[in-house]
């Protein structure tokens, strides 16, 4: 039986779809998310031409992002299709999801993500209590006056790294003056994982805002960590935002 509410976030796919950016596809995916604090979420692909696919962002893994930096726990999810595997081992990152995380698909019976992914392989296959929503500070610190790196520094210890400790977190400055952040969020199976530039870009597409109008891109990171994305993420900016100033701090 669909509630009401979950009427009304199918009923919102179709608009929702037309902000997606399938620069390569062209296949167009729209997400809708309701949170534990009633909030609804945006979501869509993204797709970025002249880079690698692995940097590619599902529209699912777009709604779990939005609600992983904003730490409302994502409750139901409706999306134009059904969640290829690549977004069930993501989502299955938020704990206790294959019991309470609803996906609703049009003309299709809602399932809990469990009856998706059956027999998965999650956080508690290694043991780790992390929870994914929650407040985290991972220590990190930097003597600094400037504003860009201490709002970088901020997310890289909110991100959530749990298998290789590589905090990192990265900040853009926009042609308003406003500053965005964004957090490495790390996943169980490793490949799923989103990195600190491409969360940021979530929340530009999630308010239909310009990749053209970053002006400014500093990213925060571990000096020794085992995973690194300052040449992931000089090869990003290089790529979409040519002009834009780029800066690396290791800590």
């Amino acid at each position: 039986m669909i509630t009401a509410k979950e009427k009304k976030l199918l009923g919102l796919i179709s608009k929702v779809k037309k902000n997606a950016r399938p620069e390569i596809s062209k296949y167009y995916v729209g997400a809708v998310g309701l949170t534990s604090s009633g909030k609804i979420l945006f979501g869509n692909n993204i797709e970025f031409k002249g880079l690698p696919l692995s940097l590619t962002v599902h529209a699912e893994q777009s709604l779990a992002v939005q609600s992983f930096m904003e730490n409302d726990k994502l409750e139901t999810i409706a999306v134009s299709a059904e969640p290829c595997g690549h977004c069930r081992q993501f989502l299955n990152e938020i704990r206790g999801a294959a019991k309470t995380l609803k996906i609703l698909v049009p003309g299709k019976t809602p399932k809990y993500l469990g009856s998706l992914l059956p027999e998965p392989f999650g956080p508690d296959n290694l043991n780790v209590n992390v929870p994914i929503y929650g407040k985290r500070d991972n220590g990190l610190k930097l003597k600094t006056n400037d504003e860009l790196v201490k709002a970088a520094l901020l997310s890289a210890n909110r991100s959530y790294s749990p298998y290789t400790g590589s905090y990192s977190g990265a900040v853009v400055r926009m042609k308003d003056g406003s500053i965005i952040s964004g957090f490495y969020v790390e996943n169980v199976a490793f490949n799923p994982s989103i990195q600190p530039l491409t969360a940021i870009m979530i929340k530009l597409v999630s308010e239909d805002m310009s990749y053209n109008d970053i002006r400014e891109v500093v990213l925060v990171e571990k000096k020794n960590a085992l995973v690194k994305h300052a040449e992931i993420t000089k090869l990003f900016v290089s790529s979409l935002v040519p002009k834009a100033k780029f800066r690396v701090v290791l800590i």
